[in-house]
């Protein structure tokens, strides 16, 4: 199994957040920085009822075949799938 993240900002921003971070996450960082991933997911959307789009958090399982697992699209940016949840997947 694979993990990456995936940041929809500005691609300077993102390397800066995370290059010297001693907290940084031990897989890859990619940047969406069109949003076109972000867009082909369904997350790119007015959040929370205000006038502007954001990428919503999002976590998304993609299995070997390429098939979609798991979908969680969050409601703000706590609500994510529980790590024990994501540990009993099986693939």
């Amino acid at each position: 199994m694979s993990l990456a993240f995936i940041a929809c900002q500005d691609p300077f921003e993102a390397v800066t957040h995370f290059a010297g971070a001693a907290d940084r996450p031990p897989f890859p960082v990619l940047v969406d920085a069109d949003r076109a991933v972000a867009k082909r997911y369904g997350v790119y959307s007015f959040y929370s009822g205000r006038r502007f789009r954001v990428a919503r958090p999002a976590t998304f399982l993609i299995g070997p075949d390429g098939g979609v697992r798991l979908s969680h699209i969050g409601k703000d940016p706590q609500d994510r799938v529980p790590i024990e949840t994501l540990l009993t997947l099986k693939f």
